[in-house]
């Protein structure tokens, strides 16, 4: 269908005209997404030092009053870091990467610490926005762990436990992608309009700041 139209109807010229308009509009978007974190929340830039180096990692925390006393850089480095992105130079979707770490019952249950990340995916998806768990583009899922559908009907969700290095993780040091510590969610971008983009990071940031400073959902 696309060759017959760019063949017969519109040309080279009328098909890179449609492509560039798509561009703007994605373009659009993407900006109208961060516009909307920079203003929900602290946002910091960060020289990004792994694999990845040369990327300008942008670290989320919650909004506090400018009025607010802050302790010693020393004493709060990385930790009120909730999350961290890197804002998409193409594509239709940002990556955000959930730091656990920081959450106030983090290391303090004896629960799975993977159950962190399910418990805000499902609070997510109940609230009405839906995210791509990172667990299930991993390709280093353990091999005896079958990845489950999202469960939504009030079934606990499962997430599978990430292997990491020893089957050949090439992205540099596991810390980055321990799963104890840091979760990572897909937000797509491309087909919401406005409107459903103010209402989805709406969602987002309720959610999120539930999820840290309640220490629980």
């Amino acid at each position: 269908m696309v060759t017959q139209l760019l063949t017969q109807h519109w040309g080279y010229d009328k098909y890179i005209r449609w492509l560039q308009g798509l561009q703007k509009q994605y373009t659009d978007r993407r900006n109208l997404l961060l516009d909307h974190l920079l203003a929900t929340f602290d946002i910091s830039e960060e020289h990004d030092d792994s694999f990845l180096g040369g990327n300008k990692v942008y670290v989320a925390r919650d909004k506090r009053p400018s009025w607010t006393l802050e302790p010693k850089l020393e004493e709060k480095k990385g930790k009120d870091t909730w999350f961290t992105f890197i804002p998409p130079t193409s594509g239709m979707f940002i990556w955000v990467r959930v730091h656990l770490v920081n959450h106030p019952a983090y290391g303090k249950s004896l629960d799975d610490p993977t159950s962190l990340e399910a418990q805000l995916f499902d609070k997510l998806a109940r609230s009405g926005l839906l995210v791509g768990p990172g667990w299930i583009f991993s390709t280093r899922v353990d091999e005896n762990i079958p990845i489950p559908p999202p469960e939504l009907s009030g079934r606990p969700i499962t997430v599978p436990r990430l292997s990491g290095r020893k089957h050949g993780d090439p992205s540099g040091d596991p810390e980055d992608h321990d799963d104890n510590k840091y979760a990572h969610f897909r937000l797509a971008f491309a087909s919401a309009s406005d409107d459903e983009m103010t209402r989805a990071m709406v969602i987002f940031s309720t959610v999120l700041r539930q999820f840290f400073k309640d220490g629980h959902l």
